[in-house]
């Protein structure tokens, strides 16, 4: 296949091999990406992640962005919203480049090629967060435990700390800012921990693949930047309706066609909102 012109010339250099790559589509068709064959590519977590997301954030940014899969579906999905999708890797930051212009999303979403993870991110140079939401899928697999001989996949699900990508969340966001977050479900310790010497209003949605699937694998999180209040448990995604089969929960079933969000808020932090 032959893959379009990419839109930022600091990406010029990379060096894609079209055989690489497979051209995709999410949501029934309304987006499209190309992706590496092997490696990280888009999955469940990515629809979830971004139907998680608050769809309210004026701007947000994405840290790990990848091929771009949630970034560019909160701008499809979200006209009001601009994005600002982060990725480190040279080959993800070409996919990601190509697939803005592909999906003509460009006026919405700016592609930057950095390390989410500095010490002083060009985003935060004023000394303070610019974004009122950060989105983030970090790495899942502990590097020491699962080693890979695909160094792009090692990148992208090996580490040993999930600390600094909530580190990374602060330094983006806003006062009151939100993050959003998809890890799994035995890392939640480690999340809490890092979160709570300067979040509150913690919510945890856990995500289970069938409904006789315990204890959950993994585990939507949402925080908010420099605000009080404890954590939450809020009710479960399940994803497949029977303890066998493919067939998807109806609600699964409207999120892969991106006809439904997940609430990340409690219905009593609603309340209290709106009576304020």
């Amino acid at each position: 296949m032959t893959l379009p012109p990419l839109n930022d010339a600091s990406l010029d250099d990379i060096v894609l091999n079209d055989a690489d790559v497979t051209l995709d589509a999410l949501y029934g068709g309304a987006l499209m990406l190309y992706q590496p064959k092997k490696g990280f590519r888009v999955n469940l977590d990515t629809v979830l992640l971004a139907a998680a997301a608050d769809r309210h954030a004026r701007n947000t940014i994405e840290i790990g962005a990848g091929a771009g899969g949630v970034s560019l579906a909160l701008a499809q999905q979200c006209p009001d919203m601009a994005v600002t999708a982060v990725e480190l890797d040279p080959m993800m930051a070409g996919l990601l480049a190509r697939n803005i212009a592909m999906n003509n999303l460009s006026d919405q979403v700016d592609a930057v090629m950095a390390d989410g993870l500095m010490d002083t991110p060009p985003w935060a140079s004023s000394g303070a967060g610019q974004h009122d939401q950060v989105v983030m899928n970090p790495p899942y697999h502990d590097a020491a435990s699962t080693p890979s001989i695909d160094m792009q996949k090692s990148m992208a699900k090996a580490a040993h700390d999930l600390t600094p990508w909530i580190d990374a969340g602060r330094k983006a966001l806003k006062h009151k800012g939100r993050l959003v977050m998809i890890s799994r479900g035995d890392r939640v310790d480690q999340i809490i921990t890092a979160l709570t010497p300067n979040f509150g209003e913690i919510t945890l949605r856990p995500i289970f693949a069938r409904p006789d699937d315990t204890p959950a694998k993994r585990v939507l999180i949402s925080a908010r930047l420099g605000v009080r209040g404890g954590a939450e448990i809020l009710p479960p995604v399940t994803i497949h309706a029977d303890e066998k089969g493919d067939a998807l929960t109806p609600m699964m079933a409207a999120i892969e066609k991106g006809q439904a969000t997940i609430a990340m808020t409690s219905p009593s932090r609603q309340i209290k909102r709106r009576i304020k």
